[in-house]
């Protein structure tokens, strides 16, 4: 169907208008509920340290304080809040997160309910003090733990400086090589001895080449030992012998010592007694650097140490009885046997031999 020109006209008119409505529609700015305008979205973090921290709870609280004069100003205030606050301890090793969205809720409720702005407001002041106090304690605490760091480090300086800790120093390479590679051999050892399957032949193996060792080690230790006591017991002379001491001296004390049980010192102080008698005799001449065993070979018949005036006969007579308190010497002296009394009768007996006379009570009397 042919339309006319005024319809046509008219049809076009109505499809501008509808159009311009439409774009209208569609690009018009939105306007919310009650005429309360919407905040832009807020940054998700904002990083402070303490102190910077402070100031924002400052800054906050005092917009806060001024809102129910200036309503409009909480919109701006709630585009400024990030979501929540990063705040950087001292030292900037460790740090809290502070949500800010009960602080968002809060100011949406004043714009909402203008009614209830000012117990909201008192809310709101209520929770900031809050967080400014704990702020400040903790910032009070992190001072006081760096002023107290400064005051210690000082004086752990000047201690470290004194002469006692001069020695100390750090480990060496050779140390921590030797760390490491013990470090190592404890490792392999560990793994060696708690595995099980293909290790377990090993393992036996190597434990008992390790009992084996340890073996061989104790026993070349106690052999060092008792090579080396057996050269000190066959150098070692005893007490040296003092200037201007006799044989009846000798005598007395090792009686004094039998009368109190202390045999083994009795026998010690008879058998120098008798060498001391052979030297009055001629028969041999002391030397602190001889051994009893020296002694006792000076009288061998033959021998170039016998004294001139000493006949080999009488050398001869006196090497057995000297030869008897030598014996008895390395057995209860060096060899530490326990002596008895009649270990001592016998002593005395080589003694009367050598031409000391005792009588009945043991008591000293002249050759």
């Amino acid at each position: 169907m042919i339309l006319s020109l005024p319809v046509r006209l008219r049809v076009s008119h109505f499809i501008r208008v509808s159009g311009i409505v439409l774009a209208g529609i569609l690009f018009q700015i939105p306007s919310t509920k009650g005429g309360i305008d919407k905040p832009t979205a807020n940054p998700p973090m904002a990083d402070l340290d303490l102190r910077g921290y402070l100031v924002t709870l400052n800054r906050v609280s005092a917009a806060v304080q001024d809102l129910p004069a200036h309503l409009a100003g909480i919109s701006s205030l709630r585009a400024s809040l990030p979501k929540s606050w990063r705040v950087t301890m001292v030292g900037g090793k460790r740090y809290c997160e502070v949500s800010t969205v009960w602080l968002d809720s809060a100011l949406a409720r004043m714009q909402t309910d203008p009614a209830n702005l000012i117990p909201v407001q008192k809310n709101i002041l209520e929770h900031l003090k809050l967080l400014q106090e704990q702020a400040k304690s903790l910032d009070t605490s992190q001072s006081g733990v760096a002023n107290a760091n400064a005051n210690v480090l000082p004086r752990l300086n000047a201690i470290l400086q004194r002469n006692e800790f001069s020695s100390v120093q750090p480990p060496t390479w050779w140390q921590k090589l030797t760390a490491r590679m013990g470090g190592w051999a404890r490792r392999m050892l560990t793994k060696l001895l708690s595995g099980k399957g293909k290790h377990q032949a090993v393992r036996l193996v190597f434990v008992w080449l390790s009992i084996i060792a340890l073996f061989i080690l104790l026993a070349w230790i106690l052999g060092r030992a008792l090579v080396r006591t057996a050269k000190h017991a066959e150098l070692e002379l005893g007490t040296p012998m003092p200037a201007g001491k006799s044989w009846r001296v000798w005598a007395q004390e090792a009686l004094a010592a039998a009368r109190e049980s202390r045999f083994r010192e009795a026998v010690h102080f008879g058998y120098w007694a008798g060498v001391y008698r052979l030297q009055d005799l001629g028969a041999l001449k002391l030397e602190n650097a001889r051994t009893p065993r020296e002694y006792l070979r000076l009288l061998e018949p033959g021998s170039s140490n016998v004294p001139a005036q000493s006949s080999d006969e009488h050398a001869t007579n006196y090497r057995a009885p000297l030869q008897n308190l030598t014996r008895q010497l390395e057995l209860t002296w060096y060899g530490c046997q326990p002596a008895t009394e009649h270990d001592f009768a016998e002593t005395i007996e080589n003694l009367e031999a050598l031409g000391c006379r005792f009588p009945s009570d043991q008591s000293i009397a002249g050759c």
